[in-house]
């Protein structure tokens, strides 16, 4: 098994290194055993570090593409959350040989990444003064992103279209993880009894973090076979409210979310005066009801200009006056400059 100590030590000496902007580094694992194998993998982070942020958004990602595994797999820092710190991690399992994609960051025989990943963000938030941290993931990254934030009490995960166990992801994808990572297992459900590998069951025991749960009406599989059993699984907890379930249907009939999906959510919950649902809900309200910016026509700017009445003052001012608090929250300015739109998600398997 993997030394711990020798983990951290590790890590600490990375982080008293970093610097302003973007950073990329690998952390040494070190084992228990003998001989040395699989369970010292390095673990590969990016780091865009901002100064005097106090909110960290952590980002997971999901399948990866089985040729570029080995070069280390990230998702891109998102443009609209320029003024918090982003952590971005590839899952470390992928470095296992084998014809898989994906690994869900829940580890392989003799590596205990959910243990590893926990306590290196809890590492992060000491070192940097994080008052809140936010997991984001979609798909595989999804399942990440609720079992670390499961295991931070206080923060928040943004998850869209997540797998909530892995037993009932499509058979192939899991055999073919099972076999690589946890070979002599019988079973893809007897995962659950050597990792981390059910959400369901994690969150139906209790849990003291805020959940925003994105769902497409359109990905069928996701929404019957994970979303499903999820929410009957926390239905009788007092804790229920903490977890915001929101279903659209965005015109495609797969596992694809557009940004449009998560992107104000992941806002809101950097930006939130709170980490309350109340709060949460009432910012990414007030969000969404801000004024899309003007559209300049091909040939010249436009002529023609909105008539009065056609945009909710009330909804400017209230979308303005979240910017402006963000801006001063971080940097002291009051000036605010319109972010750039969010990269579009990888695709993944339906």
């Amino acid at each position: 098994m993997t030394n711990m100590s020798a983990f951290v030590r590790s890590l600490r000496r990375k982080l008293a290194t970093l610097r302003p902007g973007d950073n990329r580094f690998n952390v040494r694992t070190h084992t228990l055993l003998a001989p040395r194998g699989l369970d010292t993998v390095p673990i590969a982070f990016r780091v865009r570090l901002v100064p005097q942020a106090t909110r960290m958004v952590i980002s997971l990602h999901g399948a990866a593409d089985p040729a570029r595994r080995h070069r280390g797999v990230f998702n891109g820092f998102n443009p609209d959350l320029a003024d918090c710190i982003q952590v971005a991690v590839s899952d470390p399992s992928l470095q296992v040989p084998g014809d898989f994609a994906i690994a869900w960051f829940a580890g392989h025989r003799d590596f205990d990444t959910p243990a590893l990943l926990t306590r290196a963000f809890a590492e992060m938030a000491k070192a940097w003064g994080i008052e809140r941290t936010i997991f984001f993931g979609t798909s595989g990254g999804g399942f990440a992103a609720l079992a670390q934030s499961h295991a931070m009490p206080g923060s928040i995960a943004v998850v869209g279209n997540p797998q909530t166990r892995i037993a009932r992801y499509h058979a192939p994808l899991v055999n073919a993880y099972r076999a690589a990572c946890w070979p002599g297992l019988a079973s893809n459900a007897a995962l659950d009894g050597v990792t981390m590998a059910d959400c369901t069951a994690l969150y139906g025991a209790g849990f003291r973090n805020l959940v925003v749960y994105i769902q497409s009406l359109g990905d069928r599989h996701h929404r019957r076979a994970h979303m499903l059993p999820f929410a009957a699984a926390i239905a009788g907890l007092t804790e229920a409210d903490r977890v915001l379930f929101h279903s659209e249907f965005h015109g495609v009939h797969s596992h694809s979310l557009p940004r449009d999906a998560y992107a104000d959510w992941l806002r809101a919950a950097v930006i939130s005066p709170t980490a309350t649902p109340a709060d949460l809900l009432d910012t990414w309200h007030a969000l969404r009801q801000r004024p899309a910016p003007p559209t300049v026509p091909r040939g010249g700017p436009a002529k023609a200009k909105a008539k009065p009445g056609q945009v909710d003052a009330a909804a400017q001012a209230a979308g303005t006056r979240l910017e402006a608090w963000l801006r001063h929250q971080f940097t002291g300015a009051d000036a605010v400059t319109p972010a750039p739109s969010l990269p579009a998600p990888a695709k993944e398997p339906a």
